[in-house]
């Protein structure tokens, strides 16, 4: 049987229920500190 959604926050219930659980990710993430992360990179000028 499907679930109601009558209001804004059955929505939002409804929504997370799809998400993964984020601690087994980011625990992962960031467990190898030496691994290069590409968006995190930062451009120095010398001057």
């Amino acid at each position: 049987m499907a679930e109601e959604i009558n209001n804004q926050e059955d929505l939002l219930d409804m929504l997370d229920s799809l998400l993964r659980e984020p601690a087994p990710f980011w625990d992962g993430f960031y467990a190898d500190r030496g691994k290069n992360i590409p968006f995190l990179w930062t451009n120095r000028m010398k001057i």
